[in-house]
């Protein structure tokens, strides 16, 4: 049974984002993940965005390709080739991992992604996450970075979530698991890792019955005529 529920980033223990740049170089105002093309001989400023997905036990990471200010996505990109093909033919380049400052060696995320390519590699949770995934029993957790005007982002995560944009087909998930395999992964995931409530005994109320059951009939307190 779906339990739809959100978390706020800061109770759990899911990584969250891609701290580091994603373009190389500082393209526009200062951004390295907001550049501008031009389009019918217009500039259009586009934007790049995280996605975390956890997935029957498992972290995939996307980048959307927003335009400034819009709320619908143009482009998701679950395969490294095939963003950095998609940057290249825009004459971008993708950056390398920044180096971490003293006081983020302690966050798990800058350890986790050590690049580009390792955050859009499907990645196991991590003991810790699993245990966390289990224990509230999610099977799907999504979070993107959803900036709005006052480029405040979204800090929660969607779990076991059908609403609109978060939901698996929303976010174009097809592109990372086929659709069988992903059935497949779900139901061994369901099945086989999330704990299950065994099913209820059924309480017996009709007397007769429980006597049944317990091997009374009518000739239990009497005698046969023949055994008079």
């Amino acid at each position: 049974m779906r339990e739809p529920k959100i978390v706020p980033d800061k109770e759990c223990p899911l990584f969250k984002g891609y701290p580091h740049a994603i373009i190389k170089g500082r393209s526009y105002w200062g951004s390295n993940n907001k550049f501008q093309v031009k389009e019918n001989g217009q500039l259009v400023t586009l934007e790049l965005h995280t996605i975390n997905c956890y997935v029957a036990g498992k972290h995939y990471g996307a980048i959307k390709v927003k335009k400034e200010l819009d709320s619908k996505h143009r482009e998701i990109f679950w395969n490294y080739d095939a963003f950095v093909n998609w940057l290249s033919s825009l004459g971008k380049e993708v950056a390398g991992p920044a180096k971490k400052y003293k006081w983020e060696k302690d966050t798990p995320e800058k350890d986790a992604f050590t690049s580009l390519k390792a955050f859009l590699t499907p990645m196991p949770a991590t003991p810790e996450q699993l245990a966390w995934l289990v224990n509230n029993r999610v099977v799907t957790a999504t979070w993107y970075d959803n900036y709005i005007r006052n480029y405040v982002p979204d800090l929660e995560w969607r779990c076991n979530s059908t609403e609109k944009g978060y939901a698996l087909k929303d976010i174009e998930f097809a592109r990372a698991v086929d659709p069988f395999t992903l059935f497949q992964e779900i139901s061994m995931f369901v099945g086989g890792v999330l704990p299950r409530n065994a099913n209820p005994m059924v309480e017996i109320v009709d007397q007769v019955i429980k006597a049944e059951k317990h091997g009374f009939d009518k000739w239990s307190f009497r005698r046969h005529k023949d055994e008079a």
